[in-house]
């Protein structure tokens, strides 16, 4: 005797490379109480508009205000140093001393919270190289540094 079962409610698709491993959800049906969701709809059924904070321009910000590519320290502001910190500027953190790109992704939001909790003003980050890990820390670093009002999405 043959048995169904019913349909998954979020059906998923295996990664091509290991059939075993997940990837990532496959696009809701019309099942799918997101995709059945008015507000949520395009003129196209698939990518349903969410607003997700991923998305919003602004994103990762902490309370204090985020100066990017800064070269010096102002007044009431924490300053964190990637690698070897400009003549004059005594860094409050660094995200790697080494200047090792991993590294600093891995410290990047520990610190950024730390940071925030110490800044009375601003929090200024030195610059980051824009090639390989370091445009996905570049890429929160801006979401951070975006106006909170802004509620753009990207």
């Amino acid at each position: 005797m043959l048995v169904r079962s019913p349909p998954a409610p979020h059906p998923v698709q295996a990664s091509q490379s290991s059939p075993s491993r997940l990837s990532r959800a496959a696009p809701p049906g019309p099942r799918d109480p997101l995709f059945s969701c008015r507000s949520c709809r395009r003129s196209s059924p698939w990518p349903p508009l969410l607003l997700l904070p991923r998305q919003l321009a602004s994103h990762y910000a902490p309370l204090a205000r985020v100066r990017l590519n800064a070269t010096t320290k102002q007044q009431d502001e924490v300053f964190i140093g990637f690698g070897s910190v400009p003549d004059g500027v005594t860094a409050d953190f660094n995200l790697s001393e080494s200047g090792d790109i991993q590294e600093a992704a891995a410290h990047l939001f520990a610190l950024l919270h730390e940071a925030d909790k110490r800044a009375l003003n601003s929090i200024a980050f030195a610059p980051i190289p824009m090639s390989g890990l370091g445009l996905a820390i570049n890429d929160r670093l801006s979401r951070a540094a975006a106006p909170r009002d802004s509620g753009k999405v990207l």
